[in-house]
């Protein structure tokens, strides 16, 4: 049996038939949608915007597909909320944060150069071509000095310069992903087939931020209530282009279309070249740096993973089963290719996880109307600054090699170690002592005495970092035994009731893994004060 629990005093497990929202998300319904733009509208905006055809041509042809329901930020992610997620991790922040350091730099820059250009010819080195000041290089070498600060007065501006990496890096801290582009288009149009979130009529200053506005930099998000959607997500449109997780490729029954178009000595034919690559992603929405066209919900464009741009950010979803998310994300970005060196397949389809937010209201607000039609400023709603997210998860193997215990004994004392799963906590553990991260979880036979087992904890490295043995663990027999895992500074878990900081203790989540006669019983529940790890065959 596996027991978790306790990540802190104000942990509670909320029943998987209503999930509760992450902070910061509301819930979109599941179903059909429109997705993309039909040939004839494809073809009649070519001919109105021909520098503009092979982006519009990638979106056709008009389909529908069923989306699962999903829960979505209400805004892109701002500078507010991505320095919590930098000053908890380490993360290289934007470059736009370093903006005094930069200037100094490249105020320094020329006397550096000269002097390296000395030093040069009194050696007798080559000194090379004359060097310019290269911003982004000389901010990826010095980021991390500490010399950033979110500028004042932008801390709810969209955060940009944030290249595919750094968005699902803040979506894994935050125990989110990012939306595929299907998702955004359901979240904009849901049952219809809306041009903009807000309707199908375009106004230059009403609705978003785009290049009508004339302005150098996005505006804060929530700024046009107007252009808002009926479940209240701000500025899919316009301010700045967002990542998603989706390929840059066609849609099913895509061909290549053509137009003709007047020009000087006789109508030019254009056909249109989408450039589809499945490297890249799509990015969607447009920015202040757009207009109409870009601005509408069908519009995709494909990006290089490695851009970063002052018009590019990102927004952040959930599943339903939201431990779905950090279970793929645990497999994609701690584990990668690791998996095959441990021979380990998993079942992501049915992860063990207790977690919990820790998030603050933060600082961005909007214009409302009171019940006599004046402004007045308030805070966004839904809008939240995720502090922390503290898990702990288990993802078992889906099949087990050998047919009973001593056959795994043997092949454990054989092979090394069997594979069972993977645990992955945000945590550090007191005992055994774990830092937090991701472990292969394998069983270890040992050398001296055939009849004792171990429970390893291996990084994805292979290194073992930790060992439980299993001589007392009454391990296949009926009874389970347990070994208890104690969270390090937990605070106080048998606290009394403080409203939203109660403890509420809940009904088991179980899962079996088995194989040919073969089955260990995982089972998450609370339990106060202890993360507590055992087995049953």
């Amino acid at each position: 049996m596996l027991l978790a629990h306790a990540l802190a005093a104000a942990l509670a497990l909320a029943p998987d038939l209503k999930p509760t929202p992450p902070p910061g998300l509301v819930w979109i319904d599941a179903g059909r949608t429109r997705l993309g733009t039909s040939v004839e509208q494809a073809l009649a905006l070519g001919q109105k915007h021909p520098s503009l055809f092979n982006s519009i041509a990638a979106e056709t042809p008009l389909h529908e597909r069923k989306v699962d329901g999903f829960f979505l930020m209400v805004n892109e992610v701002t500078n507010e909320q991505y320095a919590a997620f930098v000053r908890a991790t380490e993360h290289r922040p934007p470059r736009s944060w370093g903006r005094a350091a930069l200037e100094e730099a490249e105020r320094r820059f020329p006397a550096e150069e000269a002097e390296r250009r000395r030093k040069a010819r009194e050696t007798g080195e080559e000194a090379g071509p004359d060097r310019k000041f290269d911003a982004e290089a000389w901010w990826l070498a010095h980021a991390g000095d500490g010399g950033w600060s979110v500028p004042i007065g932008e801390e709810c501006l969209p955060v940009v310069f944030v290249d595919y990496a750094d968005a699902r890096a803040f979506a894994r801290w935050a125990g989110l992903r990012l939306m595929d582009e299907f998702e955004y288009q359901r979240a904009g149009r849901m049952n219809s087939a809306l041009l903009y979130p807000w309707g199908n009529d375009w106004d230059d200053t009403a609705y978003c931020a785009n290049q009508a506005l004339r302005e150098s930099r996005p505006r804060p998000v929530g700024s046009f209530p107007a252009g808002a959607t009926r479940s209240g997500l701000q500025d899919l449109a316009g301010n700045v282009w967002e990542w998603t997780r989706s390929p840059f490729a066609a849609f099913p029954g895509y061909q290549e279309l053509q137009i003709r178009v007047p020009r000087d000595g006789g109508p030019q034919v254009i056909d249109s070249i989408a450039r589809f690559d499945p490297a890249r992603r799509v990015i969607v929405g447009g920015s202040f740096q757009n207009g109409r066209l870009e601005s509408r919900l069908s519009a995709r464009q494909g990006a290089d993973v490695d851009a970063h741009t002052d018009g590019l950010g990102f927004r952040c979803a959930a599943s339903e089963t939201r431990s779905i998310d950090l279970a793929r994300n645990v497999v994609e970005l701690d584990l990668a290719e690791q998996l095959e060196k441990f021979r380990l397949a998993l079942d992501l389809a049915g992860p063990l996880c207790v977690d919990r937010w820790t998030a603050e209201p933060g600082t961005a607000t909007h214009t409302a109307r009171d019940e006599n039609g004046k402004p007045r400023t308030e805070p966004l709603p839904g809008y939240a600054v995720i502090t922390a997210y503290d898990y702990a998860l288990f993802l078992g193997a889906t099949e087990l090699p050998d047919s009973n215990l001593a056959e795994l004994r043997e092949r454990a004392r054989r092979d090394g170690r069997v594979p069972l799963g993977v645990f992955s906590t945000s945590l550090a553990l007191e005992e055994p002592k774990l830092a937090p991260g991701t472990y292969v979880l394998a069983l270890a036979a040992d050398a001296t005495e055939p009849s004792l087992a171990r429970l390893s904890f291996a990084k994805p490295s292979g290194e073992i970092a930790a060992t439980i043995d299993f001589a007392r663990l009454e391990f296949g027999r009926t009874q389970p035994g347990s070994i208890e895992l104690t969270p390090a500074a937990l605070g106080d878990a048998t606290a009394p009731d403080r409203g939203p900081d109660r403890i509420v203790v809940r009904a088991h989540a179980h899962a079996t893994v088995s194989q040919r006669g073969v089955s260990f019983d995982f089972t998450l529940a609370a339990a106060p004060g202890a993360l507590g790890i055992g087995w049953r065959r």
